[in-house]
């Protein structure tokens, strides 16, 4: 009994410093956590300001005749096709004081969106969030403004929008998007059956 009762107490004992020893790994990556939140903050707010800042831009971005100045730092960051992008041509161009990348899958002004994002983590105004917008953040693999497109076009679906956000859903593997358009244009199709867009896709 007495071997029973000291056995009780050693596992007892040997519980709570496991509680204890995992209470603290715990805490420690709590703090690991936040620490990483707060640099994240930091950076987003440096990153804001230098939005503006174009004394120290390396990297022109040229889109439909308009030309952005931006950072490599800060684009490489936040994308990685941005930093395969700057990365592929240092290794092929001369080097520039000057880096310059075209781009003609997006007009001037989703790309501005899309930079503005990077150096902020949101949109100038949410209602120019659109269909090429997510597709633009599709390609770039900026995740947390394909969410943001995602959920602002999946509460704004209308008769107007919604055999594009079909497609564009489609296209950027929005699989909750695809479904709350799909069950609006069935549930719509009478009204839609009207319109040429409606006529055009089932012909495609």
């Amino acid at each position: 009994l007495l071997d029973q009762r000291d056995l009780i107490r050693s596992c007892s004992a040997a519980t709570v410093t496991v509680i204890a020893a995992k209470d603290s790994e715990i805490q420690n990556l709590k703090s690991e956590m936040k620490a990483k939140e707060e640099l994240l903050e930091n950076f987003d707010n440096s990153a804001g300001k230098l939005y503006a800042e174009k004394d120290f831009a390396d990297l022109k971005i040229v889109s439909n005749e308009k030309t952005f100045a931006f950072h490599k730092a800060v684009l490489s960051c936040q994308s990685k096709v941005f930093k395969t992008m700057i990365g592929n041509k240092s290794l092929t161009e001369k080097q520039a004081e000057v880096m310059e990348i075209n781009e003609n899958d997006f007009n001037s002004d989703t790309m501005e969106q899309v930079f503005f994002y990077f150096y902020h983590g949101s949109v100038q105004d949410i209602e120019m969030i659109n269909t090429d917008l997510l597709r633009a953040a599709d390609k770039y693999e900026a995740i947390g403004l394909m969410d943001m497109c995602a959920k602002y076009l999946e509460s704004n679906i209308s008769l107007d929008n919604a055999l594009d956000i079909l497609v564009s859903a489609e296209l950027t593997n929005q699989n909750a998007l695809f479904d709350t358009a799909a069950k609006f244009v069935r549930k719509n199709q009478g009204k839609m059956k009207q319109t040429g867009a409606y006529n055009e896709m089932l012909e495609k």
